[in-house]
């Protein structure tokens, strides 16, 4: 079973248009379609998009993926869309790992932000990225 990616897209409502199938679903096909090969080589994750939230008129798409969050996906949608910013918030189940922030433009990555790997965050810093992943999770203490 994979831990589970929580992505929120923010970007203008015609960008994520874009990402949206005739069904009213996120749909990574939309973008680059798989032809036989695995989609975790093309899409950067391992499934399609599920537990998808569609919110256009409020600018913010939130979906789930297996393992990591679709950075080709989201190039893609970038390069699509050149003179739009797009950005995407993303955490993990593993609470302040996996986790952060990508800005694009024009279909590269223009800033990131996020923990350390490998355990070589402070204290301080562990914390942080730790309630950002509670944050976009919707997760709280208690859970």
């Amino acid at each position: 079973m994979p831990n589970h990616v929580t992505n929120k897209i923010n970007a203008p409502a015609h960008v994520l248009a874009s990402l949206i199938n005739a069904n009213g679903e996120i749909d990574f096909n939309k973008l680059i379609k798989s032809k036989g090969e695995p989609v975790s080589s093309i899409w950067g994750t391992k499934w399609n998009a599920y537990h998808q939230t569609v919110d256009t008129d409020g600018c913010q798409l939130t979906f789930d993926t297996a393992w990591s969050a679709p950075e080709p996906v989201f190039k893609a949608l970038s390069a699509l869309h050149p003179s739009e910013e797009i950005i995407v918030l993303f955490a993990d189940e593993d609470i302040g790992n996996n986790c952060g922030t990508i800005k694009l433009k024009a279909g590269s990555i223009v800033e990131r932000d996020g923990p350390s790997y490998c355990g070589e965050n402070s204290e301080s810093e562990q914390q942080k990225w730790s309630a950002f992943a509670m944050e976009i999770k919707g997760w709280t203490d208690e859970e």
